[in-house]
């Protein structure tokens, strides 16, 4: 069964409510729709709780650029970043508000509010970037099939998104797809169709689509992998230059 509604910022303050608990929040939706939405949040919330495995792929304007694995966890993550088109991987470690990365021997770090964590989006923290990104979204489809649960938004421009270090406005057909199979977090994957903007010069590389699709598996044995203490003492990165994979 397929529900499909618009969610609207102005229902942003009862939806929380409703997250936290507060039933009194409930009453200000009009419909099963925002309803819906709300449950999409809840879902989250839940499921950013757990520790996942992860294996990414990104690509852009349909060709491979980089792919990924590693462990997410609120605390601290792990990942390794593999070049589609070299021999070139370099490793990610994150420990609360800071970035490690050892490019085959070559320290860096950085602290957040910092853009390489941009960069890194939605690696970085999947739950909190889906629900920035939510909040820009024209239509929401949702659909339910045995024990798989699937929210899908989808989205007509953007107010101050910066994916893969591209600034991103008005879109063309641009949707962000979240399943969920026994409440715990399966896939995700966004698919994003740009309009280039006026702020773009000529010459400048703009997407016409990115895709990038992660799958989760949520992890009960395998240890995350933290830097070493010598990590802490080095300097501070410029760009993880995930870019420079793109073809």
């Amino acid at each position: 069964m397929m529900a499909t509604y618009r969610p609207v910022k102005k229902w942003l303050i009862p939806l929380m409510a409703i997250i936290i608990g507060g039933s009194a929040g409930f009453y200000f939706f009009p419909s099963a729709h925002e309803y819906h939405y709300a449950q999409w949040m809840q879902m989250i919330e839940e499921a950013k709780e757990l520790e996942y495995k992860v294996e990414g792929k990104y690509s852009f304007n349909d060709q491979p650029s980089f792919t990924s694995e590693g462990i997410w966890s609120e605390e601290k993550s792990f990942f390794t970043i593999f070049s589609e088109r070299t021999d070139y991987f370099f490793h990610i470690f994150i420990e609360e508000n800071v970035m490690f990365v050892d490019r085959q021997g070559d320290w860096r770090q950085a602290s957040r509010p910092h853009q390489v964590f941009a960069e890194l989006s939605p690696l970085d923290h999947p739950f909190n970037w889906t629900v920035d990104m939510l909040s820009d979204a024209a239509k929401v489809n949702y659909e339910e099939d045995g024990n798989q649960k699937k929210y899908e938004a989808i989205f007509h421009e953007f107010h101050h998104v910066d994916v893969m270090g591209y600034e991103l406005r008005e879109q063309r057909d641009t949707r962000l797809e979240m399943v969920f199979e026994d409440n715990k977090l399966s896939s995700l994957i966004i698919t994003i169709k740009p309009v280039r903007h006026d702020e773009i010069k000529d010459n400048d590389k703009y997407p016409e689509v990115m895709e990038h699709l992660i799958f989760f598996e949520v992890n009960e044995k395998q240890e995350i992998r933290i830097a070493p203490e010598y990590a802490h003492e080095s300097a501070e990165m410029e760009s993880l230059y995930l870019n420079h994979f793109e073809p």
